[in-house]
């Protein structure tokens, strides 16, 4: 009795706020960089969360219903799809993830200082995984740059683009929360970011880049540095994009070669050669050496065929579990050009809401659907909260709009940069 007596004085309130803060911290810190102190970072934080909640008793509302409504349709869709669940319960695991994420986040009351701190580690742990990541790009370990432990290539440049918004949103910032100092260092940040971000060459990360920033033109336009900034870093990408152009870049084989700096120049100069590519193209699907397009556009009718004929068309085939779809069973017409040539496994549909909808059925996708819509109804029409010149409102924005531009090309709402965006949104 004594014991237990103990243990229910050291879960007060002020603790559990402790620990939840703390596992922030350790969150924003590990995700690009350290997978296993993630995870023990996120069972604190949901620890914390719940004693929090626990004392506070917060009001349930639009997104504890929709939350709950996304979790319940996970499992009923992993009940249904049991015997066929190739991943086991990694798929509900994964989704009840995100959903406690955005819980915690929602009710937790942290201060301006608090969520400062966060904001660092976020940035401290994305430049660290960066590096760590180039080093391993440089040994020729991966071959692309990626974020140390943040997913490929695609799911990296989601991760780096919201905190980029991060380090964006502390220099708009017109509180006295940051210094000058720590604006300098952001836009150093920025720098560094833009550059990796073009390195990696994910055409639907830059362009939901260059969409949002559009987006925010309201309130860049009221700020004449920023419009200096932003009207410089334009016309620089221009120039070093018109210099890539017409360089000629090696084989495979010889690039692997080089020394470090001129591989380095070449990969850079490739990726933006990857780009412009996308815009100089006639006939891209038509292209026998770049299959990329092609490819794409076959994942998604192998997902619009399979969630129109699926066995289970109002929770599909459960959540993580795309891989299992039997393509031959399909019978689309005319015969995929691309599968099984090129590639001969299912991953995913190459769009977060087809994904959403094949795994999770109709009503999977509704429920994400409605989620998204509350959140940029609440971002853009609420008097306010919309167009705050506040380095939280920024970051929520570019959380919300990356991860839906660019996973409509590449990637679907999974991992690491998921994570960032249901802590940030």
């Amino acid at each position: 009795m004594k014991t237990f007596s103990t243990e229910m004085q050291f879960l007060t309130q002020e603790n559990c706020r402790k620990l939840q803060v703390f596992s922030l911290y350790m969150l924003g810190l590990t995700m690009p960089v350290f997978e296993t102190p993630m995870h023990i970072a996120f069972i604190l934080f949901a620890l914390g969360s719940v004693g929090v909640a626990c004392y506070t008793r917060p009001k349930f509302g639009i997104f504890d219903l929709l939350l709950l409504g996304m979790a319940l349709t996970a499992l009923i869709s992993t009940m249904i799809n049991w015997p066929e669940m190739i991943n086991g319960q990694k798929g509900l695991r994964n989704n009840l993830t995100l959903y406690l994420l955005f819980w915690g986040c929602l009710h937790a009351s942290f201060s301006s200082r608090q969520l400062k701190r966060f904001c660092w580690y976020v940035c401290g742990g994305t430049l660290l995984g960066l590096l760590l990541g180039g080093v391993k790009y440089i040994q020729g370990k991966t071959p692309n740059l990626e974020l140390y432990s943040a997913g490929v290539v695609t799911q990296s440049s989601i991760y780096l683009s919201v905190a980029y918004f991060v380090l964006f949103g502390i220099i708009l910032d017109n509180s006295s929360l940051f210094t000058s100092r720590e604006k300098k260092i952001a836009t150093i940040g920025i720098a560094v970011t833009l550059a990796a971000l073009f390195i990696m060459g994910s055409r639907g990360t830059l362009l939901a880049l260059v969409l949002t920033h559009l987006l925010l033109l309201p309130l860049y336009w009221k700020h004449r540095k920023i419009r200096r900034l932003l009207i410089s870093g334009g016309l620089t990408a221009i120039l070093i994009t018109g210099a890539a152009l017409t360089v000629t870049v090696p084989s495979p084989a010889t690039l692997r070669t080089l020394p470090t700096p001129q591989r380095l120049f070449y990969s850079g100069s490739g990726r933006i050669q990857h780009l412009a590519a996308f815009f100089t193209q006639k006939h891209a699907y038509d292209d026998p050496n770049n299959f990329n397009d092609l490819i794409r556009y076959e994942n998604w009718k192998i997902g619009f065929t399979q969630a129109l004929r699926g066995k289970h068309p109002w929770f599909g085939v459960g959540p993580r579990n795309y891989e299992t779809i039997n393509i031959e069973g399909l019978h689309i017409q005319p015969p995929l050009r691309t599968y099984p040539a090129i590639w001969q496994h299912l991953q995913h549909a190459h769009n977060l809401f087809l994904t959403r909808w094949c795994e999770e059925g109709a009503v999977g996708l509704f429920l994400f659907l409605y989620f998204f819509v509350v959140i940029g109804k609440t971002l853009f029409f609420t008097k306010g909260v919309r167009f705050r010149q506040s380095w939280w409102w920024i970051a929520a924005v570019g959380a919300f709009t990356m991860p839906i531009i660019a996973g409509s090309f590449n990637s679907p709402f999974y991992n690491e940069f998921a994570w960032l965006a249901m802590i940030t949104m």
